[in-house]
């Protein structure tokens, strides 16, 4: 649970759902699967990279990449945001969750991260992220906590097991953008309940 001191109100302008959904949204880097695989229509990370450098922004690894899967970026004007391919485009700081749903964007990486984190907040809920919408075997779980240490934790919960560990860091984006690209995409709020501390089989 995020320490209550660090959470705003709750703010009605942003929509759950749509969040939900943009967590789990494909991963717009082309990332072939095997030999044979078609490949995305989306750039791959080293075009992405000579796209910011072609664009004045430097490297890709200090700022906040967005894609666009329903229009092109070229004529929309997004505040903090500079279009650097047809598809995607770069910022230098995060932006805010009501601009990524307005715009129909899907954030890639840290952008990620600082996405599910600034939601969380606005909408005062906890992240808790899962492998499965709804898992046939039980929950796989990372949630996200601010331990007594003041330090963002990111606990591990295992259906039959409970909890199985954790990691810490200064930054709730970087754990958050790492479960993410571990496979953990699915928001599902009350799961680290659900998570049984005993086998069922």
């Amino acid at each position: 649970m995020i320490h209550p001191a660090r959470r705003p109100r709750r703010n009605p302008g942003l929509d759950f759902r749509e969040v939900r959904d943009t967590v789990a949204s494909p991963d717009p880097v082309r990332r072939p699967t095997g030999r044979g695989a078609a490949p995305s229509s989306s750039e791959g990370h080293f075009e992405l990279m000579q796209a910011a450098h072609n664009a004045g922004l430097g490297s890709v690894t200090d700022l906040m990449l967005y894609h666009s899967p329903l229009r092109p970026f070229f004529g929309l004007r997004i505040a903090g945001l500079t279009p650097i391919t047809e598809r995607w485009g770069a910022a230098a700081a995060p932006l805010d969750p009501e601009t990524v749903i307005k715009f129909e964007l899907v954030p890639y990486g840290m952008a990620m991260g600082w996405f599910i984190f600034d939601a969380s907040q606005r909408l005062n809920m906890p992240v808790e992220l899962t492998r499965a919408a709804m898992p046939e075997d039980g929950f796989d779980v990372r949630a996200l906590f601010l331990n007594p240490r003041g330090l963002w934790q990111l606990s591990h919960f295992s259906d039959g097991l409970g909890p199985t560990g954790h990691e810490e860091w200064g930054s709730p984006a970087e754990l958050l953008r790492d479960a993410h690209q571990s496979g953990y995409i699915f928001w599902n709020p009350g799961s680290v309940d659900a998570v049984r501390l005993e086998p069922w089989w």
